[in-house]
């Protein structure tokens, strides 16, 4: 069986084994001035490459057992979500680096603290089901987040397990990237992985959020 791990790493490898992508070119050696050339597509590939891996490897419909009957999550197991979910990390990439106009590193680490922010405050912090079905009457996950409510608190299902290694990416890509601040890449990932652990399913630290 393929291991989705495995592959990812094996893409990260062979990115990051091949040409700096902030190395000086010749000009820059010379003149000792910056190159006005454009940036080498390293990156794209590298994330185009992780994004097809994740699809393909990470969710296969015939691996996945039908669990989730809760309305209010039960859409995350459709392979739709997973393609979206991906092609949205690099729209805001892209949009940050071209329209907004800034490197590849400020691009990524905007693109880590959104994503940060948004899924901890979605996943970690929300609470409850605004669905209702016969067999999840109203109010039946008020104390619930909605990491909590995917697939009947089950733990490390594919569902779960991608969601864990998308920051796990944005932190590897972000370590390989210049201009990247090595620590803020790894304080996002601690936000985004740590809450998803199994020791701290339900826990309210220090009662926040109870």
């Amino acid at each position: 069986s393929h291991n989705p791990m495995r592959q990812i790493s094996h893409t990260i490898t062979c990115c990051s084994s091949t040409k700096p992508l902030n190395s000086p070119s010749t000009f820059e050696r010379s003149t000792g001035s910056p190159s006005t050339s454009p940036p080498t597509t390293q990156t794209h590939i590298l994330i185009f490459s992780l994004a097809s891996t994740l699809s393909k490897k990470m969710y296969r419909k015939d691996s996945i057992p039908q669990i989730d009957t809760n309305p209010n999550t039960a859409w995350l197991e459709k392979r739709q979500f997973f393609i979206f979910y991906l092609l949205l990390l690099i729209i805001v990439f892209i949009s940050m680096q071209f329209v907004v106009g800034t490197s590849y590193g400020t691009a990524w680490t905007i693109m880590s603290f959104l994503h940060c922010i948004i899924t901890f405050f979605l996943l970690h912090w929300v609470k409850g089901s605004p669905m209702e079905d016969p067999l999840h009457p109203q109010g039946q996950y008020d104390s619930y987040t909605f990491w909590e409510q995917i697939d009947q608190e089950r733990q490390y299902t594919p569902t779960k397990k991608f969601l864990m290694i998308i920051p796990l990416a944005i932190l590897f890509i972000g370590l390989i990237l210049p201009n990247t601040n090595t620590y803020l890449q790894l304080l996002f990932a601690g936000f985004c992985v740590v809450p998803k652990l199994a020791r701290f399913h339900k826990v309210r630290v220090f009662g926040i959020n109870r």
